[in-house]
């Protein structure tokens, strides 16, 4: 029989502007929090993923340099000073 072994580090791919996956971004912090796990934040968009051939994402130009930074800033901080804590 294999003993489980947990994980030490995971990957948490989320939409930042999806209300659902930012709550669910809290849950995974308590849980790395209570398990010291490793979180490796991996942004995206999920209009973009969805979005059907031909058309445009709803969201306007200025909006989308503020994902973009906001996703930037929040990979650089990952980066730069490790898992969100």
């Amino acid at each position: 029989m294999t003993t489980y072994t947990p994980p030490n580090e995971v990957d948490f791919h989320f939409d930042v502007m999806c209300p659902w996956a930012y709550q669910t971004s809290l849950w995974m912090r308590d849980v790395r929090d209570q398990l010291d796990l490793k979180v490796n934040w991996k942004f995206f968009s999920l209009e973009e993923i969805n979005l059907r051939e031909g058309k445009k994402a709803s969201v306007g130009a200025g909006m989308e340099l503020w994902v973009v930074d906001d996703a930037h800033w929040c990979g650089s901080a990952a980066h730069g000073y490790g898992s969100f804590r």
